[in-house]
């Protein structure tokens, strides 16, 4: 889990330097679930970087969560008592099921982009996307569409009630110094909008190196970071 203090320490780097970027997310994978030493490893790096727990989130994807769902429980709520955050990346391809979902400590689900860029034109992947919405509406989650590249999907996602979106319609990934400029440049801060724009605002999640690129809120404004340690 060194590679956790990466994207940790560029998050703190940036808050110092005046860059407010209050959060940051990790993808891992269930292998790294399966390690004794995950929940002290992390709990390390934020210490040494000084972030609170509350200002990390995990992702993993749907489809490798539901491959180990019960030896893997027991850590993800060990986490989640540390006070991490923990969501379901690609939710929609795992085959999920409600009772499950109940059962584990999930904060955030992010529908497949599978979903977003076919729902127009296939009326089965537009009610799922609708049920999924629904879903996490009725499980109290932060709903996310990922793969945002037209501003036709943003407006379905909107109008369906997904008010967080995630694409290359926003931003392409970026590092975490271009993170910096590009936020400086574009005075984007929390409580800002997004220059030029009306309709939505910057939410979660911009990249550093590998990760998903930008995300908007029509109601809220937060700048999140987000760091790909892969998924093997």
């Amino acid at each position: 889990m060194g590679h956790l203090r990466g994207p940790c320490s560029s998050c703190a780097a940036g808050s110092r330097g005046g860059v407010a970027i209050p959060g940051v997310s990790v993808n891992l994978s269930v292998r790294h679930l399966r390690q004794p030493s995950l929940l002290r490893s992390i709990l390390q790096a934020l210490e040494a970087t000084e972030m609170q727990p509350s200002a990390l989130t995990l992702e993993l994807t749907e489809i490798d969560v539901m491959r180990d769902i019960e030896n893997v429980l027991p850590t993800l709520w060990a986490l989640k008592k540390a006070g991490i955050r923990i969501a379901l990346d690609d939710f929609g391809t795992g085959f999920s099921s409600v009772s499950y979902l109940t059962r584990m400590p999930v904060d955030t689900l992010k529908i497949d982009r599978v979903f977003v860029s076919n729902m127009e034109n296939d009326i089965a992947q537009l009610k799922v996307v609708r049920s999924i919405i629904a879903l996490a509406g009725a499980l109290d989650l932060q709903i996310i569409g990922e793969g945002v590249e037209r501003t036709e999907e943003m407006h379905m996602l909107q109008k369906l009630g997904c008010q967080d979106l995630q694409g290359y319609l926003f931003s392409k990934p970026m590092t975490a110094a271009q993170l910096e400029r590009w936020m400086t440049e574009n005075h984007i801060m929390p409580g800002r909008g997004w220059p030029g724009r009306d309709d939505s605002r910057l939410l979660d999640a911009f990249a550093l190196a590998l990760a998903p690129a930008v995300c908007w809120n029509e109601h809220t404004t937060r700048s999140c970071a987000a760091w790909a340690m892969g998924h093997s």
